[in-house]
């Protein structure tokens, strides 16, 4: 999957290829890809890959290749304070992205099927909030990471103003998909057709006054068919889930102005103002899990 743009030596050059191939087209998707280096999301064997077009797997672990990405950040035609769904976020990748666009005001939810995908998604959001040049310059809507199965989303369930599936749609799911939207939002999905041994990937532009065919872009790719598992298992990887988020709390972050400015010389440190200030909250005060939309099973 991928292929569509030359290969670049870094991820600057990455994103002006996705540019000069008008896979990039506007400013906030421009930004927000440039401000997150796709090779800190690999593991570090595979990095040398990183700023090449193509798609990468390792176990469980899988990134779409960036023309993927671009087509689908520019199809979402995000905003800031929107509620964001990404079914099947992975590691992360996509919704630290859309993060930077949605703002502080926004939602920003992801349910990942497999556990371990979600240490790994978690431990790459740390990674870039400690260690991002580019962080303190974006109000950013921190996503939340849930391990669950995105075909056994409660109905009661608030909608969103935009949703993304990374897996292989079937044709007897896309009304379900339909149904995790407010109105006049947007989905974007893989929708399967069989093509010989491969996949269309079709995506949807959506909302209940429109649904439009005319905007589809057709890619031949191979996309993983969502996995069905049972309830049971599903139930226990919730409640599993939940257990952590109610001993983990909430990380908010305050923008601070340094209150003494004399000893600012003193100190390359306070040489940054104004600065980043990380709290901790119980859960019980402030949890992804106690706002309205957030994903329940």
């Amino acid at each position: 999957m991928g292929g569509a743009v030359s290969a670049g030596e870094d991820n600057d050059e990455l994103i002006d290829n996705l540019k000069e191939a008008q896979y990039i087209r506007t400013d906030l998707v421009e930004q927000a890809f440039r401000a997150i280096d796709r090779a800190d999301y690999y593991l570090e064997e595979f990095k040398e890959n990183a700023y090449k077009d193509l798609a990468w797997k390792h176990g469980n672990i899988h990134l779409s290749a960036p023309c993927i990405y671009s087509e689908v950040m520019e199809a979402l035609d995000l905003q800031p304070g929107l509620s964001f769904l990404n079914l099947g976020s992975g590691t992360g990748y996509l919704s630290s992205m859309v993060g930077l666009i949605l703002g502080p005001f926004g939602v920003n939810h992801g349910v990942e099927l497999h556990s371990d995908v979600i240490e790994y998604a978690k431990q790459k959001l740390d990674f870039f909030i400690r260690t991002s040049d580019s962080f303190d310059k974006f109000d950013f809507c921190e996503p939340s990471f849930v391990t669950g199965n995105c075909l056994e989303i409660s109905p009661d369930c608030c909608q969103y103003d935009r949703v993304y599936c990374g897996a292989g749609v079937q044709k007897e799911h896309e009304e379900y998909m339909k149904n995790l939207l407010k109105v006049g939002g947007i989905l974007v999905m893989p929708l399967e057709e069989k093509v010989r041994f491969s996949s269309q990937l079709t995506f949807l532009y959506m909302s209940p006054k429109v649904f439009s065919r005319h905007l589809c872009i057709f890619i031949l790719v191979t996309f993983f068919a969502i996995s069905q598992i049972t309830k049971k298992k599903q139930i226990q990887e919730w409640e599993l889930a939940q257990v952590i988020q109610n001993l983990g709390g909430t990380r908010i972050w305050l923008r601070c102005l340094w209150p003494f400015p004399h000893l600012r010389s003193f100190s390359l440190l306070f040489l940054f103002s104004p600065f980043l200030l990380p709290i901790f909250l119980p859960s019980f005060l402030l949890s992804p899990s106690l706002h309205p939309s957030y994903p329940n099973f």
